[in-house]
């Protein structure tokens, strides 16, 4: 795949490409962003929550059935409740 990435304009821009990859421009060139393993990627179910997550992180707690997001409020972080069970939960 070749990948045909946008004129920069400033340093720090940011490109998400074709390949779902996000690129930050350094003011010479394009460079790859590593995002830590668990930010953002889907739901990350189990019975506990998942390890050094980033704000924005899913969680999935497989025991209660309850969707969490990582959340920074400014001043601490902590696991929010994104989610509430509403009677049984139903298999397809």
């Amino acid at each position: 795949m070749n990948l045909t990435f946008p004129t920069p304009t400033v340093a720090g821009e940011i490109y998400v490409a074709e390949n779902s990859v996000t690129y930050q421009w350094d003011g010479s060139k394009w460079t790859t962003q590593i995002r830590p393993s668990y930010a953002n990627t889907g739901s990350n179910p189990g019975p506990n929550p998942p390890v050094a997550p980033t704000p924005g992180t899913f969680w999935f707690d497989t025991v209660s059935g309850q969707l969490f997001t990582f959340f920074n409020d400014g001043t601490s972080e902590q696991w929010v409740e994104t989610s509430t069970v509403h009677g049984t939960l139903y298999s397809p």
